[in-house]
């Protein structure tokens, strides 16, 4: 049937989506523990986050909320990491070192790393084919309480 091969489709873009996402967040690990510099690490990484994005959705809406999420995501960890939550291994202050807010300013919680964004691209790619793939299911869309 239409909707099994739909379903079945989008299911494998969803697998594909999660799997490379966990690989470019493995590599970005890699980057930052091995001395890639940051721009060099950016520039990988960013590439292969567009690559998923063209080879396993490739519409606008979901590029824009991808770049949306790029930079947004990071910057929403900042309480997390004020908090002191967690920080980042070798932390490049990027895009606070740009408004005065870099190292050796006394400001430890901005310790962003330019490579975060490109994770939250991909991210941001699986989540978008996870939920085209649950779409897929029957009754998916009823909400649970009205089914009472």
């Amino acid at each position: 049937s239409s909707s099994s091969s739909s379903s079945s489709s989008a299911g494998r873009r969803a697998t594909l989506a999660v799997a490379s996402t966990a690989a470019i967040i493995k590599y970005s690990e890699i980057l930052s523990t091995t001395g890639v510099s940051s721009t060099k690490a950016l520039a990988v990484l960013g590439v292969l986050a567009l690559v998923q994005w063209a080879a396993l959705d490739g519409t606008f809406s979901s590029l824009l909320l991808a770049i949306i999420l790029a930079i947004g995501g990071p910057l929403a960890e900042i309480p997390f990491m004020a908090a002191g939550c967690w920080h980042y291994i070798d932390p490049d202050y990027w895009p606070l070192a740009t408004v005065g807010l870099g190292p050796n300013t006394g400001t430890p919680w901005a310790g962003l790393s330019v490579i975060t964004g490109p994770c939250y691209f991909a991210v941001t790619t699986d989540s978008i084919a996870l939920g085209r793939w649950l779409a897929t299911f029957p009754n998916s869309s009823k909400d649970p309480i009205d089914s009472e």
